[in-house]
């Protein structure tokens, strides 16, 4: 379902270039959250108590909050930030998951819908069907 989600958000960027660009952000952003989610959860294990969480978590949105609002690439970072709360949230709410696998099988399935849509993309603009802009 969820490589679904992604060529659906995917595909209406119908231009070769700024699809590239789009799946390259979308691959960045979901790296820098779950990368950013494993260590939160490992400190979480590291540290087992309810209000050392909730500091870390408040410490993390103001963090990301900042980089959201403050910085050029804040589509990017508010991206990865929603992954960083679907990953933790799918872990603090169900037991026995491992969060390390969760984030490898997403970010394979996004890596997957990339691949598809460039692809795609690639064999429509091969047949002439898709054109290429000439701006970006």
């Amino acid at each position: 379902m969820l490589t679904l989600i992604y060529v659906g958000i995917l595909v209406p960027n119908s231009c070769l270039r700024k699809g590239m660009r789009s799946c390259i952000g979308i691959m960045l952003a979901n790296l820098l959250g779950g990368i950013i989610a494993i260590i939160i959860y490992e400190l979480m294990i590291i540290v087992p108590i309810s209000s050392f969480y909730l500091l870390l978590m408040f410490l993390i949105s103001l963090l990301m909050a900042k980089k959201v609002f403050c910085t050029p690439q804040g589509a990017l970072y508010a991206s990865a930030f929603s992954c960083l709360l679907l990953l933790i949230t799918d872990m603090t709410n169900t037991t026995g998951s491992d969060l390390d696998y969760a984030f490898y099988e997403r970010w394979l399935y996004i890596a997957l819908a990339n691949v598809y849509v460039i692809a795609s993309f690639m064999i429509l603009t091969a047949l002439g069907w898709l054109k290429i802009s000439s701006r970006d």
